[in-house]
């Protein structure tokens, strides 16, 4: 219920009633399995922003033509911002949430192959951690 009620307040942000209560039910009880539903179509290779594509067209009752899943850089916040406040059919824009935009958190690009990370930054928290273990290691061995 509590989940429903954010979604309806969600929705009430631009003063428009884009879910009825079925269809709020409907996407609740789909967010709330949990899972993320994608195809491994080739044509889905160089697709991007799919996040959540494939539940919206079964909550249409439509033929599934999406690919669905999505990329690490993929803006999910946006996505799921847009379905709450603009309905099903909204397009990705932004509803002064403040969200306009996927996180990076490095400047390197992400790979587009498995396991889709980027390479470290020589200065990251890891590599310093790193130098340090070597060094505390190099001293005990002197």
């Amino acid at each position: 219920i509590r989940l429903i009620d954010n979604i309806y307040a969600y929705d009430t942000y631009d003063n428009e009633i884009d879910w009825n209560s079925s269809s709020i039910v409907s996407l609740a009880e789909t967010l709330l399995e949990d899972y993320l539903v994608f195809t491994t179509n080739p044509d889905c290779l160089n697709s991007n922003n799919n996040f959540f594509g494939i539940e919206k067209q079964i909550l249409l009752g439509v033929a599934v033509s999406s690919c669905g899943g999505r990329r690490l850089t993929d803006d999910i916040m946006q996505t799921l911002y847009a379905l709450y406040i603009g309905g099903i059919n909204a397009e990705l824009t932004n509803f002064l949430t403040g969200v306009n935009e996927p996180y990076q958190s490095s400047s390197k690009n992400i790979s587009s192959e498995f396991p889709y990370i980027a390479a470290p930054e020589e200065d990251s928290l890891f590599n310093i951690k790193r130098h340090l273990l070597n060094t505390v290691i190099k001293a005990g061995q002197e």
